[in-house]
């Protein structure tokens, strides 16, 4: 029985959506992707960082994917973006350990970029 409601309970699905009108294509547009857990135990480290690592793939592809490095506007707005929907998409999740790697990914790319 615990087997079954483990197994129900990681087959959820994060949904990634550009919320922030100002970092999509068009003000209309919206895109939406679907995050799987299946196969991961979010309880252990190595399939949260996997589970992690799937967000920021899909979040990447919501906000339009890297652009030129040479655009810093769009270069900013891109990164922005990205971190909305990854730390949107974490909390939706709800996974503790999954929220503690971000939170340590984020603070350890904030000291790295001197703030």
């Amino acid at each position: 029985m615990t087997k079954t409601i483990i197994t129900t309970a990681l087959a959820a699905i994060v949904v990634l959506t550009a919320v922030p009108a100002a970092f999509a294509a068009s003000p209309s547009e919206n895109v939406t992707f679907k995050v799987s857990t299946a196969g991961l135990d979010l309880r252990t480290k190595r399939d949260a960082q996997s589970m992690l690592r799937r967000i920021e793939i899909a979040a990447s592809a919501v906000c339009g994917g890297a652009p030129y490095a040479g655009d810093l506007g769009a270069t900013h707005h891109y990164k922005v973006c990205v971190a909305y929907n990854v730390g949107q998409a974490v909390n939706q999740l709800g996974s503790p350990v999954v929220s503690e790697i971000s939170h340590q990914s984020t603070a350890t790319q904030t000291a790295s970029n001197g703030r």
